[in-house]
Formats: structure tokens, C-alpha cells, sequence
């Protein structure tokens, strides 16, 4: 009788550790991002486009190395994106880099890129915070002071930040793009520095109402602002490049419902057919495709903002995650959606 009760409770605390050791004892997925899409010298390789490195790629692999509190990995993704990238006449960064380039340093583009540039200076700010490095903070105001210098204009009254140095400034129009508009950055930018960020902010907040296409309410990936006219035109395909409007807007503890109006179509789209699009084709007038799982991911994240459960979504994303290979961009999203402590970042997407 005796050695039953014994081995009974082994047995129940053998299950207590079943249910208690998962999420330590896996993999998390912040280790099978570096272990995949990090190389030894710290570039983050985007396999969703031929394997380039892009400054944004950097940024979001720094992002996620504070939000992880992983400094090794910051200082080996940032040594990195310093020297390889960071190679302009300014503290802006080429904005694509390719191996087989034929170019200096293996630089397809030396054009900068806005949204990367951001993304790097704000993860430099939450990095010296979180780890109490003033330096970090020094290199963001460098990089922030240049592209204030560099991509700063002024339309109808408003301030924005141009896609990049050049190309996107013409006489007789600006072309911009909302999912640079990436509203976390700007806060802690407002919040560091003095200069233009807060109004940047506001005058941002316009550009996203006017990128709304006025059927459905979903931005759209491109804007044509017309100088003498006032004109917007959009490009009205909502997919890869938008849904990350909802997502820095979500990052930003952004609830108010005029972020996103359009969401609730989306929305709809999964309740009514169990899976959320891949984009919406304004010429059909209808979504299409499916959804890769960090789609899923930024959708959760923004139900969540909104104060709806999102814990289906998350399964499913996690569920979606963990049987796709290899996608740099969709496995960022998720990382980037994901809450800090959750109980979703474990596991190991097949290969």
C-alpha cells in the first residue's frame, strides 16, 4: 500500500512538471530566430526576399534582442549593422546589402531606408535604458539628427518623413509610405530629443486617415501627395508592406478605433471563412490568399488593444508558426506582436 502511494505521487509531481516545465524546457522561438535568420557576424538574413540584409531587418533583429534581454546578441547585430551598413556620409544606414553584389562592400543600395533607420535608433534607446549604456543613446541622436536633416518635408502646412534621402521628393509630388510611419519610434524619439517628433507624430496620425481607401478602410501600402493640388492618391493594395500599420500602432498602446477603422473587415473575413487574407485586391474588390502566421499574429495583437480575447488567434498563429519553414518576415511579426511573457513564444517551427 505503501509503495502505491509512493509511486502515485511521483506520478502527480512527474505531471505538476509536465504542466510547469514546457515553456522553460523548449525552445523559444527568440532562439530559433537567431539560430535561423542571425549569422554568426550578427546580419539578419531576410529569406522572404533572396536571402538580402536590409537596415530594417537589423532593426527588428535589435528590437527583439532587448525585448528578449539579450545583449550579446543587441552587440553582435549592431557591430554589424554599424559597420557594414552605417557607411554613408551621414549616420543613416544603406538600406540593402546582397552578397553577391557587385558593389563596395557588397552594398546594393545605398539609398537609405526611413523606417529602418527608426527602427535601429529606437532599439538603441530602449537599449540604453534597459541595460544602462549611455552610448546606445548617443548613437540614436546621431541617427535621429540625420534623418531630420535628410528625409524632412513639408506639405500643405505638414511635416513628414520622406521613404529615404532621395527618390521619393519630386516637383510636382511626394510619395510616402504609411507603414514607415512607425508610431512607437516617433514617442520615444518625442520623448529623448527635442525637434520635431511630436508634431511629426500628429501630422503622421493625418497621413494614415488620408491612406485609407474609402470603401473598406484599409491603408494602403503607398501614398501620392500632389503639391499643387492637394490631391492624395493611393495605391490601394493593402498586403505585406500595410499590415504593419496596425501592428506600430498596436506596439504604440494605440486604442482609439480610428487606427483601425478597416481592421474590422479583416476581422469579419476570418469569423466568416476561419483564416485571415493575404491582401485585399482593390480591382476585385475582395481579400485573397492566406495569411502567412504573423499576420495572425499582429491580427491578435490588435484584437488585444481593442480589449477582445485574442487567445484562439494566438493558438492558431503559434500553431501556423511552428509548421512553416523558414520565413524571416512572417517570423518577425510574430516576435514583434508577441507579448513579452507569453506563453506562445515556445517551440520549434519544422525545417
Amino acid at each position: 500500500m505503501k509503495g502505491w502511494l509512493n509511486r502515485l505521487i511521483n506520478s502527480l509531481m512527474l505531471c505538476a512538471l509536465c504542466v510547469v516545465l514546457p515553456a522553460t524546457a523548449q525552445p523559444s522561438l527568440w532562439q530559433y530566430f537567431k539560430q535561423t535568420f542571425v549569422t554568426s557576424e550578427g546580419r539578419v538574413v531576410d529569406t522572404y526576399q533572396a536571402n538580402i540584409s536590409h537596415s530594417e531587418g537589423q532593426g527588428y533583429g535589435l528590437l527583439l534582442a532587448v525585448k528578449y534581454h539579450d545583449l550579446a546578441a543587441f552587440k553582435r547585430i549592431w557591430q554589424w549593422t554599424q559597420t557594414t551598413l552605417q557607411v554613408r556620409d551621414d549616420k543613416l544606414f544603406a538600406w540593402k546589402y546582397r552578397e553577391d553584389s557587385p558593389h563596395k562592400g557588397n552594398i546594393a543600395d545605398s539609398n537609405n531606408a526611413t523606417d529602418g533607420d527608426l527602427l535601429i535608433a529606437w532599439a538603441l534607446l530602449r537599449a540604453a535604458e534597459t541595460w544602462q549604456q549611455p552610448q546606445f543613446k548617443q548613437q540614436a541622436q546621431a541617427i535621429q539628427r540625420d534623418l531630420i536633416e535628410k528625409t524632412l518635408v513639408e506639405h500643405g502646412g505638414r511635416l513628414f518623413l520622406l521613404p529615404a534621402s532621395y527618390g521619393f521628393d519630386h516637383d510636382k509630388s511626394l510619395r510616402l509610405n504609411p507603414s514607415y510611419l512607425v508610431f512607437p519610434a516617433y514617442q520615444a524619439m518625442a520623448n529623448a530629443f527635442a525637434g520635431p517628433w511630436q508634431r511629426l507624430l500628429e501630422d503622421s496620425a493625418w497621413l494614415l486617415e488620408v491612406s485609407l481607401h474609402h470603401d473598406l478602410a484599409l491603408p494602403s501600402d503607398w501614398v501620392t501627395l500632389e503639391r499643387h493640388t492637394g490631391r492624395v492618391h493611393l495605391d490601394e493594395q493593402f498586403s505585406a508592406e500595410a499590415i504593419r500599420v496596425w501592428l506600430y500602432a498596436a506596439l504604440a498602446n494605440e486604442t482609439a478605433a480610428e487606427r483601425y477603422p478597416g481592421f474590422r473587415y479583416w476581422q469579419r473575413f476570418y469569423q466568416q471563412q476561419g483564416h485571415y487574407p493575404d491582401r485585399f485586391d482593390p480591382k476585385r474588390l475582395k481579400f485573397e490568399g492566406y495569411a502567412m502566421p504573423g499576420y495572425w499574429a499582429v491580427s491578435a495583437r490588435v484584437l488585444e488593444q481593442q480589449g477582445i480575447s485574442a487567445e484562439s488567434v494566438w493558438q492558431q498563429a503559434h500553431q501556423r508558426l511552428l509548421k512553416e519553414a523558414n520565413n524571416y518576415y512572417s517570423t518577425a511579426l510574430y516576435l514583434l506582436a508577441l507579448p513579452q511573457n507569453s506563453r506562445w513564444l515556445y517551440g520549434k517551427p519544422s525545417l
